[in-house]
């Protein structure tokens, strides 16, 4: 007979599977699927979310916090028309009696299976001569693997990769890191993704070097400190260099430096930046318009992107996102000096200078460990339940 833990765990999957689903049709370039079918796929995902959310018995912190936390970020999610808002919110809700480190596992499973098969007709149409998908960036030639950036790859594989330094964590060892290298190697040859480059070596030299420094009490200080900190600090230097942006000139050579370094998002966020300005409340801004472009004096058509996540709360989703997230973070930091869950705190924070994407809870882990911690207090949260997975 099976266990009632069991159905709840059975129904959290498929609202994972759905989500996944959701996930990999809207970023997808391999395919072109019909809104309908996403929409049908929507409704399925809402009605397994009310099912799981209403079959559940919440203590009453959890649900004043859970309930204030779905109320702002649904606030978020209307008023700048992202659904996507909603889903995390969502999700933190419905992770009531679920195990975390199924959970993380059945993440990890998804994205490598649809990462590989992407990867792998990405490859076979290479050699039939038919792979037309690439990505021009100016002067270099990228391949998206039939996502809708070459970025989005890269971002992917770093992702799935911390799902699997999660599961095994303490059982980490010297041949991981190699397969990590190798697999981070031949996502840049293809993707060309400098910050995914840079961001694969951070964390290659944090798994090296971290767990083994950290008992240090300065450096394990620091660490945490800025793990709770570090969404909200670099939001507030961001919004800063926005401001004072335009005292730099496009032609200085430390703006041309900073712009290239970072893939024209620092020009590109000035201009969302003068478009739109700072915005206190939630608001929806509509990127798809073209621009004129300057950079190198060369002038571009094109469409207006906002890929840096903290830009994107400046002129759209407001600092709501940035300080909710800060505050269970802080909240999990205060209960647990997990090295593994600073890493993701801090990577997480990171790679928010790059992409936007990383405010999805399909993409990065971060939403699965916090949406653990208020529903269950953490109590599943420690190495017995996530290190403890040698049979991976």
């Amino acid at each position: 007979m099976q266990k009632a833990g069991d159905k709840t765990q059975f129904l959290f999957y498929c609202i994972l599977l759905f989500m996944y689903i959701n996930f990999f049709c809207s970023i997808n370039s391999l395919f072109l699927v019909p809104e309908s079918l996403l929409t049908l796929n929507e409704i399925v995902l809402i009605i397994f979310f009310v099912t799981k959310i209403l079959s559940q018995k919440y203590k009453k912190y959890e649900l004043i916090y859970l309930l204030i936390f779905c109320f702002l970020f649904l606030i978020v999610a209307l008023l700048t028309k992202q659904k996507s808002i909603l889903l995390i919110a969502l999700l933190m809700f419905s992770m009531k009696n679920t195990d975390l480190k199924k959970n993380l596992k059945f993440s990890f499973i998804t994205k490598t299976v649809v990462i590989s098969l992407l990867f792998l007709i990405f490859i076979i149409s290479g050699i039939l001569k038919m792979n037309g998908v690439s990505f021009i960036n100016f002067s270099d030639t990228r391949y998206d693997m039939f996502l809708t950036h070459p970025n989005f790859a890269s971002f992917l594989v770093f992702w799935t990769i911390f799902d699997y330094v999660l599961l095994k964590r303490e059982n980490l060892n010297i041949k991981n890191y190699f397969v990590f290298t190798i697999i981070f190697i031949v996502t840049y040859i293809f993707t060309k993704s400098r910050t995914g480059l840079i961001v694969n070596v951070l964390l290659i030299i944090s798994l090296l070097f971290y767990p083994k420094i950290n008992d240090k009490k300065f450096i394990s200080k620091f660490m945490k400190s800025f793990a709770k900190n570090s969404l909200l600090l670099f939001y507030i230097i961001i919004l800063f260099l926005l401001i004072k942006s335009s005292s730099l000139g496009s032609k200085n050579s430390l703006y041309i430096l900073l712009d290239d370094i970072f893939s024209r998002r620092l020009s590109l966020s000035i201009v969302a930046y003068n478009m739109y300005g700072f915005s206190f409340l939630p608001r929806f801004v509509d990127t798809k318009q073209l621009i004129t472009y300057m950079y190198n004096y060369q002038t571009y058509r094109m469409p207006l992107a906002i890929d840096v996540f903290y830009v994107k709360c400046i002129v759209s989703y407001s600092i709501i996102p940035i300080i909710m997230i800060s505050d269970v973070i802080k909240k999990y930091l205060k209960k647990y000096n997990d090295k593994f869950c600073i890493l993701l705190f801090v990577f997480f924070s990171i790679y928010g200078l790059s992409e936007s994407l990383v405010f999805n809870c399909c993409s990065t882990p971060i939403f699965f460990i916090l949406g653990n911690f208020i529903c269950n207090g953490g109590e599943n949260n420690e190495k017995e339940s996530i290190s403890n997975s040698s049979n991976l």
